[in-house]
């Protein structure tokens, strides 16, 4: 039997926890007035509305003692029923508890995981914390600490539960892993931490009042249908809730921006006391491998959804994540320690070259940017790290992941006989399908977010009178970082977009270090909309240099007549994959409809007018299907579920209700119709890049010319 020695790695403390920051103590100064407001706004409600109640229960009283006969039964009635839904909406919270789903969790016990519960165990002690009163482990990437909860927790302390993702201790050191616990059990460790833990209860109690409320209404509804004197008081009480529920709410908005606050600080927080106890590195190297980690175990889960159509399951997805892991860091080009990817803050600017910078006041956590950053202001080192895998903590870990994969593929296995893929197949189709939809490197990553340009005839390169001298000038490093920098200017713009129209809610913002409130925001988008115009109108001048750059390797090597055909070709395809996809945007428009609520004859209209359109998708729908181009991209699968949608007049609403598996059907097929087409498009952008690619590799050097007369700068 396997124990880890930990002697050597559990140690007491290195660092003090550094005091609440000022931005901490303003923050929960500011959460708990806004508790306050709420509560006192709450209770001058309540006052005005039993005083309100009152009167109306004594005078309908009174007025049936006076005069009985059925217009003062109803009247009374209608009060009674009234009465009772304002104060069940009132104090419906008081009896509200959040129960957490177990489901798809696995507990485990000290006696078979001695080693994980002796880091957990040193981990609380020097946290100061309680060890937690169960420990569970889930498949994905994350650690937390959860309970039951409910009006009373706000009251009366509630042991807390450990949740372990296995995929957390699949990609984490030791020492990051005992850092990651750190932080979970720093939300909990200190005085100073509990004013957070109340602020959260009553947000979510708040929340449950306002906007949990299905089951209310339901009841509402029920009672509603009993008689007309009681839908009169249903109707008068949902007035009085609507009212009350609209002046809580503006309360509302203003008690989260400071809980959203408070909760960002929290966060900071319990990173410095992670770091007080392993020093900050370990901290800073699983946040900065996080973001890679889940996308690796995403990629696994996808490409069984994918790739085998949900037909095969892996036999461990955490082999297939650590593979993910690895190839991915190879593609990056990241160094590897240990199997794992050691991701810097150099390696995050690589791929982001925005200038814009937010603080989401909706955030409840910050940016991975923002917590390294805070971490390393701390300079809090360790005295040692311990760079074995966080794995090795679990007693026959083979064993456990086998367990933790087949528990999250249980319902699949349920309702149906899986083939199980082991990890030597899953590593061998998943490079296939990675160099399936890869472009030649020659290009660098260039036209993974452009397209060509669209040659139709030797007449195009008129202006053209200088070639590059080789595909390295052409995909110079300085070229794919203006690349990159177009791309952010892009998003930025549309994040810059939103905040104007309100969509973003931010006082302020900062764009290359500068500060500018959100009424600056229009001249911002001024100034990068006329950098992004000079930037697009320079690279759309390279995207031709590039195709004639091509266009004379092919003359040179007597294929100019091919090179034609090819561009020739992957016009035809643009131009049907833009035709189907405007089919595409009509259809998912004509259909939107039905994930609204709409009136009864809202919905028949609006059928109608699907019917109406329905025909032109189908004819697309059935070009796609006999196209050779489409067709090579549909999976058997995805073909019959096609061919079914194709086979009759689908009616989707009838007799008051809609038939839910005829639009499932049609929702299926608008999906695999959007995803064939794109798929059908790449390939044909890479029939023609990978053409090119041989072109180059076969003529390298054409027509060197001076590099000042080639050269393409952004400036």
């Amino acid at each position: 039997m396997h124990y880890l020695d930990l002697s050597n790695f559990l140690t007491l403390m290195y660092h003090p926890v550094p005091p609440i920051s000022k931005e901490f103590r303003m923050a929960g100064i500011w959460s708990v007035g806004s508790v306050l407001l709420f509560l006192v706004s709450y209770v001058i409600l309540i006052s005005m509305l039993l005083l309100l109640i009152a009167g109306a229960v004594y005078g309908a009283t009174l007025l049936i003692a006076w005069y009985t006969s059925w217009p003062t039964i109803a009247l009374f009635v209608v009060v009674m029923v009234m009465t009772a839904l304002v104060l069940i909406f009132l104090f419906k919270f008081v009896a509200k508890e959040h129960v957490t789903d177990l489901s798809h969790l696995i507990e485990i016990v000290e006696a078979d995981q001695p080693a994980l519960f002796e880091l957990i165990r040193q981990t609380t002690n020097e946290v100061g914390t309680k060890f937690p009163r169960r420990v569970y482990l889930g498949s994905d990437v994350n650690a937390a600490v959860f309970y039951d909860s409910s009006f009373w927790s706000m009251f009366f302390p509630v042991r807390k539960n450990l949740q372990i993702g296995v995929g957390l201790m699949n990609s984490t050191t030791l020492s990051e892993f005992k850092a990651i616990l750190a932080h979970e059990f720093g939300h909990f460790s200190q005085r100073s931490m509990k004013v957070g833990s109340y602020v959260y209860h009553s947000n979510r109690v708040m929340h449950d009042m306002l906007f949990d409320d299905e089951s209310y209404r339901d009841m509402a509804e029920r009672w509603a249908s009993i008689h007309g004197y009681v839908y009169a008081g249903v109707r008068l009480a949902q007035g009085l809730v609507a009212s009350i529920r609209w002046v809580l709410r503006k309360i509302y908005q203003v008690l989260n921006v400071n809980y959203y606050k408070l909760s960002r600080e929290m966060e900071f927080h319990a990173d410095a006391v992670a770091a007080s106890i392993t020093g900050a590195e370990p901290m800073i190297n699983a946040l900065l491998r996080m973001g890679l980690s889940v996308h690796a175990l995403d990629k696994v889960q996808e490409f069984y959804q994918n790739q085998t159509g949900g037909a095969s399951i892996p036999t461990n997805i955490y082999a297939g994540q650590r593979f993910v892991m690895t190839h991915l860091a190879g593609e990056l080009q990241v160094p590897l320690q240990g199997g794992l990817p050691q991701i810097t803050e150099i390696d995050m600017g690589r791929f982001d070259k925005s200038k814009l910078v937010l603080t989401d006041q909706w955030a409840s956590h910050p940016s991975t940017r923002d917590r390294v950053d805070r971490l390393r202001l701390l300079m809090m080192t360790a005295a040692s790290v311990d760079h074995q895998p966080a794995n090795t903590l679990l007693q026959d870990c083979a064993a456990v992941e086998l367990k933790l994969t087949q528990h999250l593929y249980r319902e699949l296995e349920i309702n149906g006989a899986l083939e199980s893929c082991d990890s030597a197949e899953f590593e061998r189709r998943f490079v296939d399908s990675w160099q399936q939809y890869r472009l030649p490197e020659l290009y660098r990553g260039y036209f993974d977010s452009r397209d060509p340009y669209v040659y139709k005839n030797p007449q195009d390169f008129n202006d053209q009178t200088e070639t590059f001298s080789g595909a390295d000038q052409v995909f110079s490093d300085e070229r794919i970082e203006d690349l990159k920098t177009l791309e952010a200017l892009n998003s930025d713009l549309i994040i810059l977009g939103q905040i104007q129209r309100g969509e973003i809610d931010v006082p302020s913002f900062d764009y290359d270090d500068k500060r500018y409130q959100k009424a600056d925001s229009p001249a911002v988008i001024e100034v990068l909309e006329a950098a992004q115009s000079g930037l697009e109108h320079q690279f759309g001048r390279l995207d031709k240099q590039i195709c004639y750059f091509f266009y004379k390797l092919a003359e040179n090597s007597g294929q100019a007549g091919l090179f034609e055909q090819r561009y020739q070709a992957y016009a035809a395809a643009s131009e049907t994959a833009r035709n189907y996809h405007n089919d595409y945007l009509a259809i998912v428009g004509g259909a939107a409809y039905m994930m609204r609520r709409l009136p009864y004859d809202d919905i028949i209209n609006s059928t109608e007018a699907l019917k109406k359109m329905e025909p032109r998708f189908k004819k697309t729908v059935e070009a796609m299907c006999a196209d050779p181009a489409f067709a090579r991209c549909m999976t058997e699968e995805q073909l019959e579920l096609l061919q079914k949608y194709l086979s009759k007049d689908w009616t989707y609403f009838d007799k008051d209700m809609y038939h839910d598996s005829q639009v499932d059907l049609l929702y299926a097929a608008i999906n695999i119709i959007f995803a064939v087409n794109n798929q059908a498009l790449f390939y044909a952008k890479k029939d023609l890049l990978s053409y090119q690619a041989e072109l180059a590799s076969a003529q390298p050097v054409y027509g060197a010319k001076a590099d000042e007369q080639a050269e393409f700068a952004v400036e």
